[in-house]
């Protein structure tokens, strides 16, 4: 997850102000020379913030020839992520997910192609991380206490836990493009798409922004990145990625990012202690237990944003050697900040290397 610093000198912000919640920093960093040592004017950089999902958003916009207006483009980038949640909340009764989640029937219920698109990247995430990535653990989530019910005065007993197990499950779920509809074969079956929908609501922008032919961008929601092109006055845009530690707010360490999305999974800002165990938020989909893992945070890279956060949940939730054997196989690029005696120590595939390498970039502007 990132946030920017805000407006920084030689900066325009448009938008309604936040606070921000995220384990990743994005640092938006301004050339030396935009002050001075030009005699023409130069575009101040742009950056639009305000709510979405629950959440904060905000896009940092290096100025192109022909540019929109930037209320335009404010206008066009709310709309787009309005729209995501009208399709994708569970928080909002009349969104496509809410009466899919709602109906009792196992018949097929039309959506959206981009609310079915997202359903079948969840079931194929599924697949790809055996099953430990799964978009219908939300009763799950509330009987331990992290949904909307919040959490009761004991903790589930075995036999709540196996009757929540049988509206639970991926395979219970389907998914088709033509035309686009869902389909449960159980009727309490919920989809909760809150680990997927921000990355996916920064592709969203993402695609307003280069239907607008802007080059150089960069896009968070609550935390989730995807960067194209070059920040002002050149170079890869800058990214850290916080340290996953109660109560700081530090950086682990720092990346650069061409063409690229960051999503970070971590469990340091959602859990609670009680009968001596602490409870997380990442429940085992098999075992319907919440997860006990030395793994603090996970980040993935990934070209599309969605696809990275999915990834960094399943990781997440799927322990340190699981998690680890699975980026292998798949090849993916992955950091794990992993607590080991009371320290820190960070994991990253050679993809994830590869990938952040600080190579001379050529400014795409």
């Amino acid at each position: 997850m990132a946030v920017s610093f805000g407006a920084l000198p030689g900066t325009n912000l448009i938008g309604a102000g936040s606070r921000y919640s995220a384990v990743a920093v994005a640092i938006v960093l301004l050339g030396a020379c935009l002050t001075g040592c030009r005699r023409e004017p130069i575009p101040a950089q742009q950056i639009l913030a305000g709510r979405t999902m629950g959440t904060s958003y905000s896009v940092t916009i290096v100025p192109w020839p022909d540019m929109p207006d930037l209320a335009e483009i404010s206008n066009r980038v709310d709309r787009e992520l309005v729209r995501v949640n009208e399709q994708m909340s569970t928080y909002i009764e009349s969104s496509e997910l809410s009466q899919f989640n709602a109906q009792q029937s196992t018949d097929w219920f039309p959506v959206s192609i981009e609310t079915a698109e997202v359903v079948l990247l969840a079931l194929e995430i599924h697949q790809l991380t055996d099953g430990v990535f799964d978009v219908t653990v939300g009763p799950l989530v509330d009987l331990w206490g992290f949904g909307p019910p919040g959490q009761s005065e004991h903790l589930p007993t075995n036999e709540q836990v196996a009757e929540t197990l049988h509206v639970v499950g991926s395979e219970k779920l389907a998914a088709r493009l033509d035309p686009p509809a869902l389909k449960k074969s159980v009727p309490g079956l919920r989809v909760d798409l809150s680990a997927i929908a921000k990355g996916h609501g920064v592709d969203r922008v993402a695609a307003v922004l280069d239907q607008l032919q802007c080059k150089n961008y960069f896009v968070e929601v609550g935390g989730e990145v995807r960067v194209r092109g070059n920040r002002m006055g050149g170079g890869p845009w800058r990214v850290g990625i916080e340290k996953p530690t109660e109560g700081n707010r530090e950086i682990q360490q720092a990346i650069e990012l061409l063409n690229l999305s960051l999503a970070t999974s971590g469990d340091y800002r959602n859990f609670y202690e009680a009968e001596g165990q602490r409870i997380t938020h990442f429940i085992d989909p098999k075992s319907g237990l919440p997860i006990a893992s030395e793994i603090g945070s996970v980040s993935v890279l990934d070209e599309n944003c969605a696809t990275a956060d999915g990834i960094a949940t399943g990781l997440m939730s799927a322990g340190l050697e699981r998690a680890l054997a699975l980026a292998e196989r798949h090849q993916w690029a992955v950091m794990l900040v992993v607590h080991r005696d009371g320290q820190l120590d960070t994991i990253t595939t050679p993809q994830f290397l590869d990938l952040t390498k600080s190579p001379a970039h050529e400014d795409s502007q």
